[in-house]
């Protein structure tokens, strides 16, 4: 088979495949399986739990476009490991994914795989090597690359017999959580939505239902039910593949132009479900348009999703993009934005520039981008205006993603994608499976394999959690590795000039296959023109590890980059146990910038010693700042409520100041989103103290009142001993009332000593009082007293004149 010796180049972090084919004469081959040794490179090892091997399972397919050629078996389905029996004069292909671990050493690493069986007395061994460069496999995010793979949930949904009120549940999601996560692993980060039912007019085996329900109500107002949309978008941003808050991600919504302009929604006046179709730029149409985009406007808002959200569109005639793009702008938000456009286009000459300048996002048809030289023009042009362009694949295209292609046709695809300068790729579809999809994928419209590049587990094969995997194919392995290759190359074009020239002039060179037909499919004209497919993605791809050997040679100097490791490696490990959850905002802020920069800078082949040395030693402070933790201001909240509602007239001036200082850096710390526990506590400990220490505004009312009531009072009519006794109470509850400071107890004090030494007070006997005291007393009304007391008055008044 192939792989009976076998060499590669990888860098760290990449993943190696590889091929061997098992052929049988007349007997069946038992319990075949193969096995991989550890894979040794001087002192470094890659252990054999990196290798991952499966049988590939052959699926029946018509070959055709529509099921219209010949009926054959097709290696498509990387499907189990372990052991399998191969019937007498068959073939078997095996599949591997060689995992190169981001921390294995450079160096040449050799092992063998064994394949043993029940009827071999010998086993068969396939020697194997691979070299390891000293270069870190780039992601799709860290260097530019859009994927977008379609998804279908609605597929998976009924291909494992769920109903309707399962949709988009925690039921329907378990299905869908290993399958999304390879997607994210893939690169992708747009989500493909559904917001009119049937928006490719049911072209698939299932229904593509709306995530958006529409009602017209009886009083002829729209409303919109978004609960399976949220649903969705909520289960992509849990899965990572969209993330709102930095603006990560694309959100594409089907469609403002759906294959036959229907739109669907059920009328509470007739209580059916209605379906028309619309014709674009009508009034009816932009009537109906203009409801929905509004309220989904102010619904992408609130959710805080409007800004990654597209209004999308398959490829139509100018006649209906043209007026559904001007629909999407004439709807805006108070700062005059409206949803962002994207459309798959047929349109790449400059002459429809004036046009497609309005679309954020473009994916033009690879057999649209032929023309290489136009392709670079329109990727530059809309770069240079913040625009995103990509090439897509579909039936009709060659080379492309089908079951009856070649593996390298979708490895050759990524290197078309670079080659045309565009920002990456495009293909409908992810998952959108047929309905017997590990016997028969004939597919009724398409080629086989169209729609899909993964298989569903079998239905039987679910876990006692319903928990799904899924089975990858040749295709997506081969697509996965050209997705790679490409970002290896991005990753060179961004290290020095000289290297961007050299890598635009390799990929600039690739050769394009001419197309021939066979039962209205695209395919090679000719086996030339298939081989050519293989030998220029195997060019593209050693020409890269060339350019990297070159970047490697070039590096000036040993860097030691191990304390930066190490230093990454712990922050690391203490942001998985949450060691930044009660750290203040400010440290974490630097520890996150630290550890990216540092990652950087370890990716960086050309970083030199003083950069790496700054950076381990900013990291690393900021490590040493993890205890920095955010005080607990519960009670000083709870204080500072409290004691704003007090009233400064209320206390003396001096203790009020104390309080009012106390009170005023209290508010300073809560304020303070970087303070410190110590600080928190200290403020409280100072409010609660500068609140003890408040004095009360002493009632002076009543001391004054007396005071002045014995400063009227004329001293000749009393004896002198009596009244010298008041100069000390007075003297006192003077100095009481000048005293701003006063409290309470001296002034009550100073006001009962006062009023004794005026109950002491002793008139100068004189009848001249007493002759006073009997006109006030003839003065009197006897008519305004009882009999008796004026009686007694009238006796006493006789005496006074005797």
């Amino acid at each position: 088979g192939y792989g009976r010796s076998y060499h590669d180049v990888a860098w760290k972090g990449d993943i190696l495949n590889s091929k061997i084919i098992i052929t049988t004469k007349e007997n069946t081959i038992h319990n075949a399986r193969i096995t991989a040794s550890d894979f040794v490179s001087n002192d470094a090892l890659i252990a054999a739990s990196n290798f991952d091997i499966r049988w590939i399972k052959d699926i029946y397919i018509k070959t055709g476009w529509g099921g219209s050629g010949s009926g054959k078996y097709f290696p498509d389905c990387i499907h189990q490991g372990g052991s399998v029996d191969i019937e007498g004069n068959t073939v078997k292909s095996s599949w591997i994914n060689i995992n190169i671990p981001k921390d294995a050493k450079a160096g040449t690493y050799r092992g063998t795989l064994t394949l043993t069986a029940d009827e071999l007395t010998t086993p068969i061994e396939f020697d194997y090597e691979f070299e390891v460069l000293d270069l870190a496999q780039p992601v799709s995010n860290e260097v530019g690359t859009m994927i977008e793979l379609w998804q279908y949930p609605f597929a998976t949904a009924e291909y494992y017999g769920l109903s309707e009120d399962q949709y988009f549940t925690e039921e329907h999601f378990k299905y869908l959580d290993q399958n999304i996560e390879a997607y994210k692993q893939t690169g992708g980060t747009a989500v493909t939505a559904t917001i009119v039912e049937e928006a490719w007019n049911h072209q698939s085996y299932y229904n593509d239902l709306s995530m958006v329900k529409w009602t017209k109500n009886a009083d002829g107002t729209f409303e919109f039910d978004y609960t399976w949309y949220d649903a969705w978008i909520n289960f992509q941003i849990e899965c990572g593949v969209l993330d709102p808050e930095n603006g990560i991600g694309q959100i594409k919504c089907y469609s403002i132009v759906p294959w036959n302009n229907q739109i669907a929604y059920y009328d509470e006046a007739t209580q059916q479900t209605v379906k028309r179709s619309y014709t674009p730029g009508s009034a009816d149409w932009k009537e109906i348009w203009e409801i929905f985009l509004t309220d989904f406007m102010k619904h992408s808002k609130e959710k805080g999703w409007f800004e990654i959200t597209y209004i999308s569109m398959d490829e139509r005639g100018l006649d209906q993009l043209e007026p559904a793009v001007e629909m999407i702008e004439s709807i805006t938000d108070e700062e005059g934005n409206h949803f962002k456009i994207s459309s798959a286009l047929n349109y790449a000459a400059p002459q429809y520039y004036d046009f497609t300048d309005r679309i954020d996002d473009i994916s033009i048809n690879q057999g649209n981008a032929a023309n290489r030289e136009q392709m670079q023009a329109l990727s530059q042009h809309r770069k240079e205006r913040g625009l995103k362009t990509t090439i897509y694949t579909c039936t009709g295209d060659y080379p492309s993603n089908y079951t009856i292609s070649d593996p390298a046709d979708n490895y050759w695809t990524m290197w078309y994608s670079l080659t045309t300068q565009t920002d990456g790729f495009m293909r409908w579809a992810w998952d959108n499976y047929v309905y017997n999809m590990h016997e028969n994928i004939s597919y009724r419209y398409w080629e086989p394999g169209d729609g899909w590049f993964i298989y569903p587990v079998e239905k039987e094969e679910l876990d006692e959690n319903y928990n799904a995997s899924f089975y990858s194919t040749p295709r997506y392995e081969m697509l996965k590795k050209g997705i790679r290759d490409i970002n290896k190359a991005k990753y060179l074009m961004e290290q020095s000039d000289e290297l961007k020239e050299k890598v635009n002039d390799l990929v600039g060179s690739m050769e394009i296959p001419n197309a021939g037909g066979s039962y209205g499919s695209k395919v090679p004209a000719s086996e030339a023109d298939r081989q050519l497919v293989y030998s220029e993605v195997n060019r593209m791809k050693d020409g890269i590890i060339e350019l990297s050997r070159e970047l490697l040679t070039e590096t000036p100097g040993t860097v030691n980059k191990v304390a930066l490791e190490t230093a990454v490696t712990t922050a690391k490990a203490l942001v998985e146990q949450g060691a930044l959850d009660d750290v203040i905002p400010a440290v974490v802020t630097e520890f996150n910038a630290a550890l990216a920069e540092a990652e950087t800078i370890l990716a960086d082949l050309n970083a030199d010693q003083a950069t790496v040395d700054t950076s381990f030693f900013r990291l690393a402070k900021a490590i040493q700042m993890v205890d920095f933790k955010k005080g607990n201001k519960e009670e000083l909240i709870k204080l500072i409520e409290e004691y704003s509602k007090l009233d400064e007239k209320d206390y003396t001036a001096d203790s009020w100041k104390v309080f009012k200082d106390a009170l005023d850096a209290a508010i300073a710390v809560n304020d303070d989103v970087n303070a410190l526990e110590y600080e928190v506590q200290d403020a409280l400990n100072n409010l609660k103290d500068g609140y003890a220490q408040l004095v009360v505004v002493a009632d002076k009312t009543a001391l004054q009142a007396m005071v002045d009531k014995i400063n009227g009072l004329d001293s000749e009519l009393y004896t002198e001993t009596s009244w010298n006794n008041l100069t000390g109470p007075m003297t006192t509850a003077q100095a009481v009332l000048d005293n701003p400071a006063a409290t309470q107890d001296e002034v009550n004090a100073a006001y009962e000593a006062l009023v004794r030494a005026y109950l002491d007070l002793r008139l100068i006997p004189n009848k001249d009082l007493l002759e006073e005291l009997i006109n006030k007393a003839e003065g009197l009304n006897g008519a305004n007293y009882t009999k008796a007391t004026f009686d007694g008055l009238t006796k006493a008044l006789n005496e006074a004149k005797a």
